[in-house]
């Protein structure tokens, strides 16, 4: 049987994490004629259930990830970021979400970390048997900047898991509500708190609606927020709520119970947070780039993130039109048939499979 190494390592950060569960969670299920090594954690990938855990917690982009990557001998090597083993020499599917660290230097300052992105992803794109990106728009920023063979990249969109990402009854709202000490209604926020995500125009836009709207509530990891946010601490009160760590069902009935999701992002590789929203009834406002025309078309409300008087009126249109609201979520229906991780996971497996020539 052959043997697919997946470098897990992230499984338990942000967008990157939810991808490397939901794709182990599908290969579980699917039961695939592949024997797997999960490389990661032991503690984090106990609950998996899916082939032999070789413990590797190495940092990411580090010294010590390159020197002391584990001897593998295996028929292939999928690793969910660009973060690759550059002396491996074997078969090679990667993952590349975004290039923000490259095509944001506004965000991303440091120069010598931009540089070191660019060389990785050059070099993981160099050395990938194939490299799967999360979206056309993702695949275009790529060909733009880097060279490699026609057909070396493919699109697999991510998914939502339709069994956890639902519209919650209204009792299993008002409990997780009471539970994060949330009154009355909200917006909602979920991501993590990277500059280019937007949380300052977020919570200024809010600042500027709070009379129409109770609470703010941001779901994500947001170590290095104050730093970065200006006037931060004048921003906080009793109605801005933060939750750093929350279980996918409690995130599901929060999605439930928010007037909306805010996601004005100023660049996104695909942007999963508004697709969760639409599988829970919920709108999610976000901005209106070419990613998000691809995977939303009209199932959303589009605004300038650079604008707050865009959000504002995104915000208050969305409030008081209800019209609105339920014409976007009718379009929601056609939209999520072409997300699924049962989706996902299985077109992954036929790249592992074309890859190995099985």
């Amino acid at each position: 049987m052959k043997q697919i190494a997946i470098d897990c390592r992230l499984i338990n950060k942000g967008g990157i994490g939810r991808y490397i569960y939901s794709l182990l969670k599908e290969y579980k299920k699917i039961n695939p004629p592949f024997e797997f090594l999960l490389l990661g954690d032991p503690e984090a990938l106990s609950n998996v259930g899916l082939g032999e855990i070789i413990p590797f917690k190495a940092p990411i982009y580090s010294l010590v990830e390159q020197v002391g990557f584990p001897r593998l001998n295996v028929n292939l090597l999928h690793s969910p970021h660009y973060n690759i083993p550059v002396f491996y020499r074997g078969k090679l599917v990667v993952t590349i979400h975004d290039l923000a660290h490259i095509v944001l230097p506004q965000f991303f300052k440091n120069p010598f970390l931009r540089k070191f992105a660019k060389l990785m992803m050059k070099t993981a794109i160099g050395k990938a048997t194939r490299f799967i990106t999360v979206s056309t728009f993702s695949l275009s920023e790529i060909e733009k900047t880097f060279d490699f063979s026609i057909n070396k990249g493919i699109v697999i969109y991510p998914g939502v898991e339709r069994s956890v990402f639902y519209k919650r009854e209204r009792k299993e709202i008002d409990s997780v509500k009471k539970r994060y000490g949330i009154e009355e209604s909200y917006i909602l926020f979920v991501g993590n708190i990277k500059p280019h995500k937007n949380i300052d125009g977020v919570i200024r836009a809010f600042r500027l609606v709070e009379s129409e709207f109770d609470n703010l509530v941001i779901v994500g990891k947001f170590e290095g927020l104050k730093t970065r946010v200006k006037d931060f601490y004048k921003m906080l009160s009793d109605n801005i709520v933060f939750i750093e760590r929350i279980n996918d069902d409690e995130l599901a009935s929060l999605y439930s119970g928010a007037e909306c999701l805010l996601f004005p992002s100023f660049y996104e590789g695909f942007g999963l947070p508004a697709i969760e929203a639409l599988a829970c009834g919920t709108v999610p406002i976000v901005s209106d780039m070419p990613v998000f025309r691809e995977i939303l078309c009209d199932a959303c409300l589009f605004v300038d993130p650079n604008d707050i008087n865009s959000i504002i009126n995104g915000l208050l249109s969305l409030k008081y039109d209800n019209e609105l609201r339920n014409k976007i979520l009718s379009e929601s229906k056609r939209v999520m048939g072409k997300f699924g991780w049962d989706k996902t996971a299985t077109r992954t497996l036929e790249v592992y499979a074309e890859v190995l020539g099985a």
